[in-house]
């Protein structure tokens, strides 16, 4: 949040001293926009990192930079004001249409005062650069857009990020479980919040979570059963299943170790995984004693589900 509301005032700092700057590299500029008397601003890193989205900044000089600037905060601006346009077609709320609609010409004015910085500052004469850096003053109405739009920008990206992370795991793990697919991996998730913000690594905690949760709600339907069944047996098959879910809970739980021991591929990884594999075949194993037996299960509903949310854990899990 810090790096994107700080954007509009490295971008004034920039323009407003460009006549004064030894700096030709993009490193150096950075370096002295982020000194002492500026570094309350933004941090060199950040400088860096704000420029690295136009390949052209490793080799411009001031100008080129200061245009640069112009160009990202500009598109950004833009795209911001398209993305508030579609939310309001389709928003049927009229007070919240309203808010909508001045949101749009907040930040289509803030594109328009931006198109004229960029104007002053490829024309390059004193007097328009003087005018791009009045625009940009941190009194004036271009930086009060600028401000809000770079928060709003953070979590536009954000949001955009996080879904794509959630909706590429499971595009992975339809592609190998057709049978289950992807709407089922979206609405499995959906069941802990957490997973719409969450990156890889938690989304395999977050699976294997609900997963756990699943297995311990499948021993107390088996415990259920047993109490009420008089069949013998029926009744050694219900307890040949409880100690599966059973193994299933103290697995779920090596997996969530293993996951949580580590930022990056290793052996926490593999012990998940090895542990997974495990919990994916209690239902399997489960409803094997009732075939044998001829009967129809009184869990074969239960195992259906659980095995689709195990094959989901171990998916994801296999992935980091």
């Amino acid at each position: 949040m810090k790096l994107l509301q700080a954007i509009a005032s490295l971008f004034f700092i920039l323009v407003s001293f460009i006549s004064t700057f030894n700096a030709s590299t993009l490193h150096e500029v950075c370096r002295s926009l982020t000194t002492e008397h500026h570094k309350h601003t933004i941090s060199y890193h950040d400088c860096v990192k704000f420029f690295q989205a136009d390949k052209e900044s490793a080799t411009a000089d001031k100008h080129g930079l200061a245009a640069i600037g112009a160009k990202i905060i500009g598109e950004t601006a833009k795209s911001v004001a398209d993305r508030i346009a579609h939310l309001r077609a389709s928003e049927k709320d009229k007070e919240r249409m309203g808010c909508l609609s001045e949101c749009v010409k907040l930040y289509k004015s803030a594109s328009a005062e931006i198109g004229k910085v960029a104007k002053g500052i490829a024309l390059g004469t004193k007097g328009r650069l003087g005018d791009a850096a009045t625009m940009l003053g941190t009194e004036g109405e271009t930086m009060k857009l600028l401000q809000p739009l770079c928060a709003l920008v953070f979590l536009l990206a954000c949001s955009t990020s996080n879904a794509s992370v959630l909706q590429d795991a499971c595009k992975s793990f339809a592609a190998g479980h057709p049978e289950i697919g992807y709407p089922y991996c979206i609405k499995f998730f959906q069941a802990d919040k957490g997973s719409a913000g969450a990156d890889k690594r938690g989304l395999a905690a977050i699976a294997v979570r609900i997963t756990e949760a699943a297995a311990k709600s499948a021993a107390k339907d088996i415990a259920s059963l047993r109490s009420s069944e008089k069949d013998k047996r029926r009744l050694e098959c219900l307890r040949a299943c409880a100690e599966v879910y059973s193994s299933a809970v103290s697995e779920a739980a090596v997996a969530a170790k293993g996951i949580a021991s580590g930022s990056g591929s290793g052996s926490g990884a593999e012990d998940a995984v090895t542990a997974l594999s495990a919990v994916v075949d209690a239902p399997t194993t489960c409803e094997q004693g009732f075939q044998e037996l001829h009967v129809l299960s009184p869990l074969a509903a239960v195992d259906a589900e659980f095995g689709k949310a195990a094959s989901v854990a171990l998916s994801v899990t296999a992935a980091l």
